[in-house]
């Protein structure tokens, strides 16, 4: 038997009333009407492509009889050219707009590759004698204990500090 008092509880986050209504806004001006109207009938011809061509491929832009594909591939974007007939009889059909031309636009997936990081290379040991005499110029503490830590990280174990 299911207590119901003690069932879990949905946490529903609450909108603001003017993102619940969004018609409402849009409806207030003429522009933002017609706007929201376009994107709309972007989304759902992007719809009907993606559920009829199983294809990642984005509607940019229907602007006089012209439509212009977007998708990642050039591999997807070379099918739907051997398509466009197929795309442009069911855009006609399922969506009643009217295209003549087809356009398909390729902009890969940028892959951010992470920068391999290295071990830092030791001094060389003319550097860390350099690095030496430095630090035995160096009136700060802290800065002279620095140089000379990393005087003696060279290749061949540091060099002793000439005064």
């Amino acid at each position: 038997m299911i207590n119901y008092r003690t069932s879990v509880l949905i946490h529903v986050t609450r909108f603001p009333k003017s993102l619940q209504q969004p018609r409402k806004i849009m409806g207030s001006s003429p522009v933002l009407k017609q706007l929201y109207s376009e994107a709309l009938n972007l989304l759902s011809l992007q719809s009907v492509i993606r559920d009829h061509f199983n294809a990642d491929v984005s509607v940019a832009s229907l602007d006089n009889k012209t439509l212009l594909l977007i998708t990642h591939s050039s591999a997807v974007a070379t099918q739907l050219r051997y398509r466009q007939r197929n795309i442009t009889s069911l855009v006609r059909q399922q969506c009643r707009i009217d295209i003549n031309t087809i356009k398909i636009s390729v902009r890969p997936v940028e892959v951010r590759e992470k920068t391999p990081t290295s071990n830092p290379l030791p001094p060389s040991k003319e550097n860390a004698r350099n690095l030496a005499n430095i630090a035995g110029l160096i009136e700060h503490d802290g800065l002279r204990n620095a140089l000379i830590k990393l005087s003696k990280r060279s290749k061949q174990g540091g060099c002793p500090r000439t005064d």
